[in-house]
């Protein structure tokens, strides 16, 4: 018998056509993606979690971004402006 045979607590991954663990193997995901694909495939299923699968994914892709893609600052106009200053004070030698 597989390993891929057995569920515990349901078979909600085993109702599709392959299992999210095989999707996940299959492109080397990591934990967060993994999660994600998971959720995504069992929320509507009639053990999955409905909703909390939803906003669990939701709240690892939110990880994900932060973790792997920071946001770069982007400087408002006053910012800017003080920036620039700064900048022609340095050109000027002051």
């Amino acid at each position: 018998m597989s390993a891929l045979d057995v569920q515990v607590g349901g078979n909600h991954y085993r109702e599709g056509g392959i299992q999210p663990v095989q999707y996940i193997e299959a492109n080397s995901l990591q934990f967060l993606e993994g999660n994600v694909v998971k959720r995504v495939t069992r929320h509507n299923r009639k053990s999955g979690k409905g909703r909390q699968d939803i906003e669990k994914a939701i709240h690892e892709l939110q990880l994900l971004l932060e973790l792997r893609y920071p946001a770069v600052a982007v400087p408002d106009d006053e910012d800017e402006a003080a920036l620039q200053f700064v900048e022609n004070l340095r050109v000027r030698g002051l």
